[in-house]
């Protein structure tokens, strides 16, 4: 599994870059109808006749300002093969998971994924690295490295259904994922190369194959 991670840094040219490595394409324009990156969004991919998938968690607030005073975003790009090992799936899952804890608790508010990205990305590194993108090859290794460790030991957040809710459901209805996890679609996307795919946006809803499937839209109003 590829991890990648994108935010900005303070100073006014040091604008949103990937700060340990990049993915290969930005696959995620394709879906720009149904998704905007700059606000808090959930988009796993499985398209046919390829042989990975492809997951993006964007919107995650920092702590960190621009020198405007404007807040600073963190996107995280994760990319593996359908073969992927059991854990792998685990860890999408959870970042999931977290995701839509912290959108669920408050959109514009910082959660344990914001204060985990924070810990692991001092802003004095950042503007280091996103000023010179083409140097600093152990720094970004050893960024990647700690992205790795400390997001595989995210343990999931466990959706707590409100008093009468039927078992195995949410409160409108609609089944919730294995484990009390809540986005059923986000690990058939992970497994299978059928055009799976999930969105987690408000007020997003999309389908089709490749595209965001309907129904699996989830956020703040």
């Amino acid at each position: 599994m590829q991890m990648h991670l994108r935010t900005r840094g303070t100073p006014r040219g040091l604008d949103y870059g990937f700060i340990n490595s990049a993915p290969g394409t930005r696959w995620w324009d394709a879906y720009s109808d149904w998704i905007a990156t700059e606000r808090p969004c959930l988009l796993a991919v499985a398209e046919d006749g390829q042989e990975h998938w492809r997951v993006l968690l964007s919107g995650i607030p920092s702590a960190r300002t621009d020198s405007g005073g404007r807040l600073i975003y963190y996107t995280l790009v994760l990319e593996g093969a359908y073969d992927t090992a059991e854990e792998n799936e685990a860890v999408v899952l959870s970042l999931a998971s977290h995701l839509l804890a912290d959108l669920a608790a408050d959109e514009q508010s910082r959660g344990e994924l914001s204060g985990l990205l924070d810990g692991l990305c001092p802003a004095e590194e950042v503007d280091a690295l996103l000023a010179a993108p083409a140097e600093h090859t152990a720094d970004r290794a050893a960024l990647t490295d700690r992205l790795l460790t400390a997001i595989t030991a995210l343990e999931p957040v466990r959706y707590e259904a409100p008093p009468g809710t039927p078992t195995g459901g949410s409160p409108d209805g609609r089944p919730r994922g294995r484990g009390g996890l809540p986005h059923p679609a986000v690990g058939p996307a992970l497994r299978h190369g059928t055009g799976a795919g999930a969105s987690a946006q408000p007020g997003l809803r999309g389908g089709g194959r490749g595209r965001p499937v309907p129904g699996t839209t989830r956020g703040p109003g």
